[in-house]
């Protein structure tokens, strides 16, 4: 059986399924993205070491 056939028997299958029992798959709306802020970048050890060597 090629991958094709295989496809093709499964799409039947659902869709009998779907035929037969037509509220047994629910579709839920997609859950919108989180809004993301922009990050404020804190300096980490290295920069302050290396900001103290250049003064």
């Amino acid at each position: 059986m090629t991958r094709d056939e295989m496809l093709k028997q499964i799409q039947e299958r659902f869709e009998l399924h779907l035929q037969l029992t037509p509220y047994s798959v629910k579709a839920y709306p997609a859950e919108p993205e989180p809004e993301t802020k922009p990050r404020n970048k804190e300096s980490s050890q290295l920069d302050q070491s290396s900001k103290y060597h250049q003064e």
